[in-house]
């Protein structure tokens, strides 16, 4: 395969999972923490801390080694 076009595939996959990363994120908040409706422009607290404390070191833990390969 091209050297490019294998580095276009790698960087649209790493969008790919990426999005889905966030999507997944998205829906655990708002299945354990975040009503899915907003009445207010900030999370508070306790909605702040939920999903993404738990999920954000393991994330970026596995982009940091992700980029380091």
């Amino acid at each position: 395969m091209d050297p490019m076009k294998a580095q276009q595939l790698a960087a649209e996959l790493e969008v790919e999972m990426m999005a889905d990363m966030y999507n997944r994120m998205t829906d655990a908040c708002h299945r354990k923490c975040v009503p899915p409706h907003y009445k207010e422009a900030e999370l508070t607290k306790g909605e702040s801390v939920c999903a993404w404390t738990d999920a954000w070191p393991n994330t970026w833990t596995f982009t940091r080694g992700w980029d380091a390969s």
